[in-house]
């Protein structure tokens, strides 16, 4: 596997590469796993739990 498994994802993106794989690195370690080890099923899982913060957030304003 090469060394970011989801660089094609954060190309796609749109987003600075830099600072999408910083966040995209952070939100994992939140969630108790390794980017740079991780796989399809542990993206979903940290962009289900970004969602779920993100949906909480805007209920409270």
């Amino acid at each position: 596997m090469e060394k970011a498994p989801f660089k094609h994802i954060i190309e796609l993106s749109g987003l600075p590469e830099g600072e999408a794989s910083d966040f995209l690195d952070q939100a994992f370690q939140k969630c108790g796993l390794d980017f740079q080890d991780g796989n399809l099923d542990d993206l979903r899982s940290v962009l289900a739990d970004l969602l779920q913060d993100l949906i909480l957030a805007t209920e409270e304003h």
